[in-house]
């Protein structure tokens, strides 16, 4: 049985015990459908998981002490613009959160979770890991609703 906070941790970036499994939501997601913004949502599947991807590489590159810098207002620069819309792949997309989510796993094992985030306000680096479960269970609850309108 699992019992350390490590194996808690990867546990939740799996979604056990809290929400869906990331690999169920996404894994039988078209990329047709990934395109299509419904009326509903200000994004497509495929816009949520570039902000996704974006803030993960962001979350990794805080957990591994590389300082970390915006190009302009987070909140603008990690959604993309009109123009790299057209240009996003899902696969490609897919495949670069899964990588996301083991290079997470990996750092769950390595980093000193009292260790501070200086460019994340001095946050732990326990309370950043903790964001990542919460960014992505957010964004993945709205891909799987846009994802079951579509799909119906």
């Amino acid at each position: 049985m699992k019992y350390g906070l490590a194996d808690i941790l990867k546990d939740a970036l799996d979604a056990h015990d809290v929400h869906h499994n990331p690999k169920k939501i996404l894994d039988d997601i078209s990329p047709d459908i990934a395109n299509i913004k419904p009326g509903f949502s200000i994004y497509s599947i495929n816009c949520i998981m570039f902000h996704l991807n974006y803030w993960q590489d962001v979350y990794i590159d805080m957990l591994t002490n590389k300082e970390v810098g915006y190009d302009g207002d987070p909140s603008v620069i990690s959604w993309p613009n009109e123009e790299e819309r057209g240009k996003l792949k899902f696969q490609q997309l897919l495949e670069r959160f899964y990588k996301g989510l083991e290079k997470m796993k990996e750092l769950i094992d390595k980093v000193d979770y009292h260790e501070t985030v200086p460019s994340w306000g001095d946050a732990s680096k326990l309370k950043l890991i903790i964001i990542v479960f919460q960014h992505n269970s957010y964004h993945l609850s709205q891909i799987y609703t846009i994802k079951k309108h579509l799909m119906k």
